[in-house]
């Protein structure tokens, strides 16, 4: 089972070893680092693709893989890996043996977990701080993660196998999250120098499937985000979109596959639409003239320039959901996910 270890994962010496190992060096644990490395790779490449075929099975390897996000900072990579990550650890924790593995995993995202067999009834065994499930459970959709039918008694609730578990992958999710954001990308890059065409790999593959994938979903606004639909309805009324909401919908509408063309019409009803300036700034920000194709603001981003409309949008209050693209892409693969 892995056992996610914040120590562990953020040891630089232990990635540029891992970076620099070879599978024909002398040493066994040479020898050992360059089979992680080659697996945590085919891991990544996979979770881009789609390929559940390979795994991972040690900290060692989540480390690595850790550090790969770090340095490629492509949002949609990282949420893919770690919703891969997330689904292996699902299964190791609904198969572990023992509850002490339970209990050992959630004490390294700092969540304690008791035993409690028969203290309330037998179908209730684990113990949970409110706090900790309200936190985690809050992203899990389902009547049966709600507190108002949990058994909460002195500060604890009391809950089965099944619903633990979920509560884990949650808090797991929000762990690496947290720990990506604990590396900086340059430092990343450096440690990771030896496995530098690798990365480029990656990255190679991404934009292939990424570009593939977005263009096949070109035309159904219904799987936009609520900010990018809250744009185009502003402009449909006509009302004056900020500079910064424009540049969102125009660079977000390019990345899906709109030509230019079509892109314009979005903004033909704006009270201060003028052709020729909007095909040139859409020209500009395709990297046609410029040389720089431009990407839609991440999610924190548009928050801060008040451009936010999640509401009530489950998908948006997920924990990995950090980018607008990040959340075409999903819909565009899963209409009714919530």
């Amino acid at each position: 089972m892995i056992f996610p270890d914040r120590k562990t994962i953020l040891d630089r010496n232990l990635i540029e070893g891992i970076a620099a190992a070879s599978i024909s060096g002398d040493a066994q644990r040479d020898r050992e680092y360059a089979a992680i490395k080659r697996s945590t790779l085919a891991f990544i490449e996979g979770a881009i693709r789609g390929d559940k075929s390979a795994y991972i099975s040690e900290v060692e390897e989540l480390a690595f893989m850790t550090w790969i996000l770090a340095s490629l900072n492509e949002n949609i990579v990282t949420a893919r890996t770690i919703i891969r990550a997330r689904d292996i650890v699902e299964r190791q924790l609904a198969n572990a043996q023992h509850n002490e593995d339970l209990e050992e995993f959630a004490r390294r995202l700092s969540i304690d977990v008791s035993i409690e067999g028969n203290i309330l009834t037998k179908d209730h065994l684990y113990r949970v701080q409110i706090d900790d499930f309200a936190t985690y459970a809050s992203r899990v959709t389902g009547a049966r993660y709600r507190l108002s039918n949990q058994i909460v008694k002195n500060g604890y609730v009391y809950i089965q196998n099944e619903v633990l578990v979920r509560i884990l992958e949650e808090a797991f999710v929000s762990f690496m999250f947290s720990v990506i954001d604990d590396i900086d990308e340059n430092a990343a890059t450096d440690a990771l120098k030896p496995v530098s065409d690798d990365l480029a790999r990656l990255r190679d593959a991404y934009r292939k499937v990424h570009n593939r994938g977005l263009l096949e979903g070109k035309g159904n606004i219904d799987m936009f985000p609520p900010c990018m639909k809250e744009i185009i309805k502003n402009l449909d009324s006509g009302i004056n979109v900020s500079h910064m909401g424009r540049l969102a919908l125009a660079s977000f509408l390019h990345k899906v596959g709109y030509s230019e063309d079509e892109i314009v019409q979005y903004f033909r009803n704006a009270p201060d639409f003028e052709e020729n300036i909007t095909r040139y700034q859409i020209k500009h920000l395709s990297g046609e003239i410029s040389g720089t194709e431009y990407t839609p603001p991440k999610c924190e981003t548009m928050r801060s320039n008040h451009l936010c409309y999640m509401d009530d949008d489950p998908l948006c209050h997920r924990e990995w959901m950090k980018h607008p693209l990040t959340y075409y892409e999903v819909k565009r693969k899963n209409r009714n996910i919530r």
